[in-house]
């Protein structure tokens, strides 16, 4: 057991745990704290990594160029300068680069900053334990896995997703891949001749696509979503400025209409910046499927890359720094009514695929290998296989399903053990539209009194009700940034915990 009342926990050591951990060792050190211990949790025992950038196929590839990747904020080229740094002259002109690249950047990452704390009086234990319980005694929490016990002062959650709560029926099923990941493992599992359903159309979904192609995948291939959209394809291209979706006009635009912004006149303001890059109306009509024919989009939208890059493409990557803002604009109601009807079209065109990945699933498409469809409604186990039924009453049998949804992250009737614990206990309360409801300003969680959980806090998709789009590494690693300086600055002060 450790109780240490410079003690910090942090509970998932992904990307954005490794972002978390780099922020609060440069602080410490910064602020002239007093010797603190770092206890950072990892269930998988794969540190640094993720689900995302974890060791697999080079298949799945990143859809940033290099230099717009890195754990810290401040040092937007850090993977880059890293990269020059390595003997891996088979990537180094490319584009894109693989995941599993950007994982060992995140690794090395990662032992910089624990031998930094050592050297500095701090140290951070990388421990491969899940942790299923927390509660809370006087000013510390417990935290406890199957085997042991700690006690910490404050509490960081940087668990990533949620399991994905869909198909659980399927989940015992022969066949049935509850995620694609990793790749390579999803790949062998699979004869080069079955048919193969893969439910989702977003860039898991694509990397599986791509993936089964590489390994030489010879049986028919179908993608099944609810709306039948594909990301939409990119070239790299420059960061480009706003102009009218900015702080300061964002706030003078709220002051003036009395604290609220409705859903119509944000998508006004980011149709307006869209246009402006454009040069012309933008219409996010004109990227929706032809009558549901995802195959016929895409065809041109490979052709209008014949231009060059999409200067709006580069204004969705902009609105990273704002996205925050325009979120907390909009009422309660109106957060709801973007998730339920305009969330998967929004994330079609702000999440493209590199132009070499659409390129592959045209190929595919042409030669009628691939299939994309809309309307699914259930799959069954059925006579060995998978049966498909769809809205329009047609079905499809398959051999294998691949699950490639990424969760919504909502917590009400969570299967999680921590989590669970974090809502029985009362030390969080579940956000409506997903994850736990934070402090929109600093991510303290907070408890059911509306009060921050003092000395708790939660950064990464589990945060997206708050602040909506946190699949972004740029993001969260602002956000891992300030919580690390908030939370430096209570290490010398008192902490009240009102809960």
């Amino acid at each position: 057991m450790s109780h240490d009342k410079h003690c910090i926990a942090i509970i998932g050591v992904g990307a954005v745990g490794v972002s978390m951990i780099i922020h609060l060792v440069k602080d410490l050190i910064a602020s002239r704290a007093a010797a603190t211990e770092i206890l950072a949790f990892e269930r998988s025992g794969r540190f640094g990594t993720g689900v995302a950038y974890q060791p697999d196929l080079d298949a799945a590839i990143l859809n940033r160029t290099r230099h717009n990747m890195s754990a810290q904020p401040q040092y937007p080229a850090d993977f880059a300068n890293w990269l020059a740094r390595q003997p891996d002259p088979d990537c180094a002109d490319a584009d894109y680069l693989p995941r599993p690249l950007f994982g060992r950047y995140l690794q090395d990452a990662l032992q910089q900053a624990v031998d930094l704390a050592a050297t500095t009086g701090h140290r951070v234990r990388l421990i491969p334990a899940e942790i299923i319980d927390v509660k809370r005694q006087e000013d510390v929490y417990l935290l406890l896995s199957d085997r042991d016990t700690w006690r910490v002062k404050h509490l960081i959650l940087a668990t990533g997703n949620q399991r994905s709560g869909q198909f659980l029926h399927l989940r015992d099923k022969p066949g049935y891949r509850h995620s694609p990941y990793p790749l390579v493992q999803t790949c062998r599992a699979i004869h080069p001749e079955q048919r193969v359903a893969i439910i989702g159309s977003r860039l898991s979904a694509v990397d599986t696509v791509i993936a089964l192609s590489r390994q030489g995948h010879r049986g028919p291939i179908t993608l099944m979503s609810r709306q039948g959209y594909l990301p939409m394809a990119q070239l790299p291209q420059a960061n480009a400025p706003l102009r009218y979706c900015t702080v300061e006009r964002i706030a003078a635009q709220k002051t003036a209409c009395g604290g609220w912004l409705s859903l119509r006149m944000v998508f006004r303001l980011v149709l307006k910046e869209l246009s402006a890059a454009a040069g012309c109306r933008f219409s996010a009509k004109r990227h929706k499927p032809l009558k549901g024919d995802a195959a016929a989009l895409l065809d041109l939208d490979i052709q209008a890359l014949d231009a060059g890059p999409r200067n709006w493409q580069a204004v969705f990557v902009a609105l990273n720094a704002v996205i925050d803002e325009l979120w907390r604009s909009l009422r309660p109601q109106d957060q709801q009514r973007f998730r339920d009807f305009g969330y998967s079209r929004f994330m079609a065109l702000r999440v493209p695929i590199p132009l070499p990945s659409a390129l592959t699933l045209q190929k595919l498409l042409k030669r009628e290998q691939l299939e994309i469809r809309s309307g699914i409604r259930r799959i069954d186990h059925a006579d060995g296989g998978f049966l498909a039924q769809f809205e329009d009453g047609s079905q499809a049998m398959f051999d294998i399903v691949v699950n490639a949804t990424s969760s919504d992250n909502r917590l009400q009737n969570t299967a999680d053990p921590l989590y669970a614990a974090l809502l029985r206990e009362q030390l969080a309360i579940a956000h409506p539209l997903g994850g736990v409801e934070v402090d929109w300003a600093d991510n303290q969680v907070l408890a059911p009194s509306g009060a921050p959980s003092g000395g708790l806090y939660a950064v990464g998709n589990m945060t997206c009700g708050t602040h909506l789009f946190c699949s972004v590494y740029e993001t969260n690693t602002r956000h891992c940034q300030r919580i690390s300086r908030q939370l430096t600055e209570r290490l010398h002060r008192p902490a009240t915990h009102p809960i």
